[in-house]
C-alpha cells in the first residue's frame, strides 16, 4: 500500500501548486518492484518495438515530435510533394483508457507470461 503525503515547497502556502506529493511504500513493495524491473529489463528489447519512444531508457518522446515536425515542414515546403501527400493528425489523450486488455492479457499468455 502506497500513501501520499503532501510537502510544502515553500514556507507559505497559499495554492496547492505549493505542495509537493511524494508517495511513501514499505520497504517489501520497494525489494519486489526492484526485482521484477530488474527481470523485466532482459525482455524488454525483445518486447518493445524501435519505434516506441516513451518510457524506454535512453529514448526521447521528444523524438518523435521532432520527426512529426519534419515531415510536415518536408510536406509544405518540397514541391514534390504538392498534391500527392497528406498527414493525419490523430487524438491519442485517454489512449490508455481505449486499450482492450484482454488482447494484452492474451498476448502476454503467448509470449510466456504466467497468469
Amino acid at each position: 500500500m502506497t500513501h501520499i503525503c503532501l510537502n510544502p515547497k515553500t514556507g507559505r502556502l497559499s495554492r496547492m501548486t505549493e505542495l509537493r506529493a511524494i508517495s511513501l511504500r514499505n520497504v517489501g513493495y520497494k525489494i519486489i518492484s526492484k526485482v521484477l524491473c530488474q527481470r523485466l529489463k532482459v525482455l524488454l528489447p525483445r518486447l518493445i518495438s524501435e519505434t516506441q519512444s516513451a518510457f524506454v531508457p535512453g529514448r526521447l518522446i521528444s523524438d518523435n515530435i521532432l520527426i512529426a515536425q519534419e515531415m510536415f515542414h518536408g510536406l509544405r515546403t518540397n514541391k514534390s510533394c504538392k498534391g500527392k501527400y497528406m498527414a493525419v493528425k490523430t487524438d491519442m489523450s485517454k489512449a490508455y483508457d481505449r486499450v482492450e486488455w484482454n488482447f494484452i492479457e492474451a498476448l502476454m499468455r503467448k509470449m510466456g507470461f504466467a497468469e
